[in-house]
């Protein structure tokens, strides 16, 4: 009957063994997802968006026109517009400046050659995130009036 207590005593050693271990390798496992998971969420939350909230275009004549352009930046850092361009009119719009995350800015400037009223213009509004200098750029449509 000894045998047996000692084979039984062994048995509940080895069983102990084995559930730290398995409590240990589920404790490094955890670490390890929550460390890719803290990474990769630092990284999405770092981003550089901006959206064209309002653009307008006006013909003041058959040669002239007023655009205005409004910017809001939609992500989680600064951003800096380098330029604006218009396709369909000849517009100079003196984009400089940067906008806060969650800020807008509003940018006006003139224009030769216009469309007729009614047309369509695409605008393009581009710049770079302030500390990574990823390039971000907008797309819009505005009608002439």
């Amino acid at each position: 009957m000894a045998g047996r207590r000692i084979n039984r005593s062994r048995a509940g050693i080895e069983a102990a063994v084995l559930a730290v271990m398995m409590v240990i390798i589920a404790l490094a496992l955890a670490g390890i997802v929550w460390l890719f998971a803290s990474t990769q969420t630092q990284t999405l939350a770092r981003s550089a968006k901006i959206d064209i909230i309002d653009a307008k275009v006006v013909r003041l004549s058959s040669t002239s026109g007023a655009i205005q352009v409004t910017v809001k930046n939609t992500g989680s850092v600064q951003v800096n517009i380098a330029s604006i361009s218009v396709t369909g009119a000849t517009c100079s719009v003196t984009a400089s400046g940067s906008i806060n995350p969650g800020g807008t800015a509003t940018y006006t400037g003139s224009c030769s050659s216009m469309p007729n009223p009614g047309d369509r213009v695409a605008i393009t509004v581009s710049g770079t995130a302030v500390g990574t200098n990823e390039p971000v750029a907008a797309v819009g449509q505005a009608v002439v009036m």
